[in-house]
C-alpha cells in the first residue's frame, strides 16, 4: 500500500480531499479509521429531518383531540346503562346468597324462618 492510501486508512487525512487534519498537525495520533473533514462531511439535514418528523408523529399519537375526546365520552355514556345493569344484578345476585344463607342459618337453629320474617315485617313488635 502507498503512504497516501495509509494516511486515509489512519485518519490522518481527510478521505475525500487529502487535507490533512488540525489534531495531526498539533501532533496527536490519529483515531486508526478513515475520517472526513467539515467541508467534505454530508450534511446532515436528512436525520435532523427524520427526527422532526418521528417527534411530530409520536405527539400526534399521544394528543387526543376534541373529536376523539367527546367520542370516547359519549361511548362512556352508551356504556353507563349496561355497567349499572350489571351492577343491580350483581347487587340482586348478593341479596339472593345472604338471604339463602340466613335462612340456612335459621333451619340449623331450628327456627321457622317464615315465622320469624312475619314478626320481623309485622309493624307490632
Amino acid at each position: 500500500m502507498g503512504e497516501a492510501a495509509e494516511d486515509i486508512l489512519d485518519g490522518t487525512v481527510c478521505e475525500c480531499c487529502g487535507q490533512f487534519f488540525d489534531d495531526i498537525i498539533n501532533g496527536d495520533e490519529p483515531p486508526g479509521f478513515p475520517r472526513r473533514c467539515k467541508s467534505c462531511e454530508p450534511p446532515r439535514r436528512h436525520k435532523a429531518r427524520k427526527r422532526q418528523r418521528r417527534r411530530r408523529y409520536e405527539t400526534a399519537m399521544t394528543t387526543r383531540t376534541k373529536a376523539q375526546r367527546q367520542a370516547e365520552s359519549r361511548a362512556a355514556e352508551l356504556d353507563r346503562p349496561r355497567r349499572e345493569a350489571g351492577r343491580a344484578a350483581r347487587k340482586a345476585d348478593d341479596h339472593a346468597r345472604d338471604h339463602s344463607a340466613v335462612t340456612e342459618a335459621l333451619k340449623r337453629a331450628r327456627i321457622n324462618p317464615d315465622r320469624l320474617h312475619s314478626w320481623l315485617s309485622s309493624p307490632f313488635r
